[in-house]
């Protein structure tokens, strides 16, 4: 409940105390800054995408929360798996480089580094259950 002003004020010029929202204050903080976590739910699929060659996987199309003010950087840490869809399900290749593959101020592909994937295959990037495992999208001034 209390506002800074810069400027020197009577009590006759007092601007009239701001009452922002949590909702519309954080929306604007994630214009700058936004993250996911492995913890979200263990195994948590991130983006559907598809085996580009048996070492490069693609995940299509990371929606951000918010409109970001700036095209993003990605900081990407912990495991993450690459699952492939196959007759009998998925197959869960360990992911590693994930980086952005291309970015608008709206979503995002992101890629990553696999090893003996199949060219084509339909698949999804997703969080190893890791604690440690954390996605930051950053557009920093």
């Amino acid at each position: 409940g209390i506002q800074l002003e810069v400027g020197e004020y009577t009590s006759s010029t007092i601007p009239p105390f701001q009452h922002e929202s949590f909702g519309d204050n954080l929306a604007r903080c994630q214009r700058y800054c936004q993250g996911m976590s492995g913890t979200l739910n263990g195994n948590a699929q991130l983006a559907a995408g598809y085996t580009y060659n048996d070492t490069l996987g693609i995940a299509l199309y990371q929606n951000f929360n918010v409109e970001m003010r700036a095209l993003p950087s990605l900081t990407a840490s912990g495991d993450f798996i690459f699952n492939e869809q196959t007759a009998g399900g998925y197959n869960g290749i360990s992911a590693s480089g994930v980086a952005i593959n291309q970015a608008s101020t709206d979503n995002c592909n992101l890629q990553c580094t696999i090893t003996g994937g199949t060219s084509g295959s339909p698949a999804a990037l997703a969080f190893k259950n890791d604690a440690s495992c954390k996605l930051i999208f950053k557009a920093e001034l």
